[in-house]
C-alpha cells in the first residue's frame, strides 16, 4: 500500500510539476511578446503617415507575419490593419477639428493616400465623413457653442 501511494504522489509532482513549469514558460513568453508588440506599436505610432506593412511590423517585433498577426489580435483586440486605421482616422479627426488644412491635405499627411480613401474609412469607423466633421465644427463655432464633436 505505502509504495502505491509513493507512485501516486511521484505521478502528481511530474503531472503538476511539468504543468507548473509550461505555466511559467507560457507567461514568459506572453511578457516577452507584450514587449515585442509594444515595440510594432511604437513603430506604427511613429511611421503612421507612410504606407505600413504587416511583414515591417512583425520584423520590429521579431516574429513571424503570421505569428505576429496572432499576437496581435489577442493582445490588442483588434487586427493589425484595423489598429492602423483607427491610429490614422485618430490623427486625422485632430487635424480636421484643430486646423482648417484641405480634408486632402489631412489624407496624405496621416497616411491614407487619397481624400476618398479618408472619407470612406472615417465614415465606417465615425459614422460621418471628415467633411460633414468639419461642418459641424464651423456651425458649433458660429454659433458660439461648445458642443463635442467627438
Amino acid at each position: 500500500m505505502k509504495a502505491h501511494l509513493h507512485l501516486l504522489l511521484l505521478e502528481l509532482s511530474r503531472h503538476y510539476g511539468e504543468a507548473s513549469v509550461r505555466a511559467e514558460r507560457i507567461s514568459g513568453t506572453a511578457g516577452r511578446n507584450a514587449e515585442r508588440l509594444k515595440e510594432a506599436i511604437s513603430y506604427v505610432e511613429a511611421n503612421y503617415a507612410r504606407r505600413l506593412t504587416v511583414g515591417e511590423a512583425a520584423r520590429v517585433a521579431g516574429m513571424s507575419p503570421y505569428y505576429f498577426c496572432r499576437m496581435f489580435k489577442l493582445a490588442v483586440g483588434r487586427t493589425f490593419t484595423e489598429f492602423i486605421h483607427l491610429y490614422r482616422i485618430g490623427k486625422a479627426e485632430a487635424l480636421i477639428r484643430d486646423t482648417d488644412l484641405p480634408i486632402a491635405r489631412i489624407a496624405e499627411s496621416c497616411g491614407f493616400g487619397t481624400a476618398q480613401y479618408l472619407d470612406e474609412l472615417f465614415k465606417r469607423y465615425k459614422g460621418r465623413t471628415p467633411t460633414q466633421l468639419r461642418k459641424e465644427r464651423n456651425e458649433a463655432a458660429a454659433a458660439g457653442g461648445t458642443t463635442d464633436l467627438r
